[in-house]
């Protein structure tokens, strides 16, 4: 993830800022992100992009039931044998998948 350096506030800067104004600007689009001890440790962000996360996170949950219903039908049907084959007939690339698969 890349966050724009000028959206990084420390919580000192924060409070200085005033937490309405964050408000504001979130409403508007803005995204902050909150550093503690110099580490991201929180986010301002409006509630539509929230929602937004949201939705994709419920959504990507479903995708999992969806992948293992595919793999399961590849196996059961000897059109793979192992998570590499599957990857190909699904026609994955190695760049996209979340963890690399190691044979």
């Amino acid at each position: 993830m890349k966050i724009d350096t000028a959206d990084m506030v420390s919580v000192s800067e924060a409070n200085s800022r005033g937490v309405s104004k964050l408000v504001a600007e979130a409403e508007a689009g803005r995204e902050w992100v909150i550093l503690r001890a110099n580490k991201p440790a929180a986010a301002v962000i409006g509630v539509s992009r929230l929602q937004r996360l949201r939705e994709l996170e419920e959504r990507e949950g479903g995708m999992g039931s969806i992948v293992t219903a595919i793999t399961r039908m590849l196996i059961e049907h000897d059109k793979a044998k192992d998570v590499d084959e599957i990857q190909k007939h699904l026609g994955i690339p190695d760049d996209e998948l979340i963890e690399p698969v190691t044979s």
